[in-house]
C-alpha cells in the first residue's frame, strides 16, 4: 500500500532539515546536527500556487534563506544531490521520501 496514493490531495508535507553546527568547546573534533521538522502546506497560504523547495525554507529559516529562489549561505540537499530551489515540495515527497514518509532534506553550507 502506498503511504500517499495517486491522485488524493495532501494536506501536508512531512519536511525534516539537518543543519550543521559547530563543534562544542569540549568536543571540538565532531560536528554537530541540529534537526528542524514541521509540516508544511503543499501550496502557499492562501493560493493554489505550489510550495517550492525555496519558499519553504524561507519560511522556516528565513535568516539562512533571505532569497526564495537563489542559494545564497547554504544549498538544499537531497540523497546527496543539491535541489534547485525552485524544485515543488511535492513533486519531491511524491518522488525521493525516505520510508517513513518525511522528505528529509540536508543543508551544505556555503563559502
Amino acid at each position: 500500500r502506498l503511504l500517499y496514493a495517486q491522485g488524493a490531495p495532501l494536506r501536508h508535507v512531512p519536511l525534516k532539515i539537518y543543519l550543521p553546527s559547530s563543534p562544542s568547546a569540549s568536543e571540538p573534533s565532531t560536528g554537530h546536527l541540529r534537526v528542524v521538522q514541521s509540516l508544511i502546506s503543499p501550496f502557499l497560504q492562501g493560493t493554489k500556487e505550489p510550495q517550492t523547495v525555496g519558499t519553504a525554507l524561507h519560511a522556516l529559516l528565513p535568516t539562512l534563506f533571505p532569497s526564495r529562489r537563489t542559494p545564497i549561505l547554504a544549498r538544499p540537499v537531497l540523497h546527496g544531490a543539491v535541489v534547485p530551489m525552485s524544485a515543488q515540495i511535492e513533486g519531491l515527497l511524491r518522488e525521493v521520501a525516505y520510508l517513513d514518509g518525511w522528505l528529509h532534506v540536508g543543508l551544505v553550507m556555503m563559502g
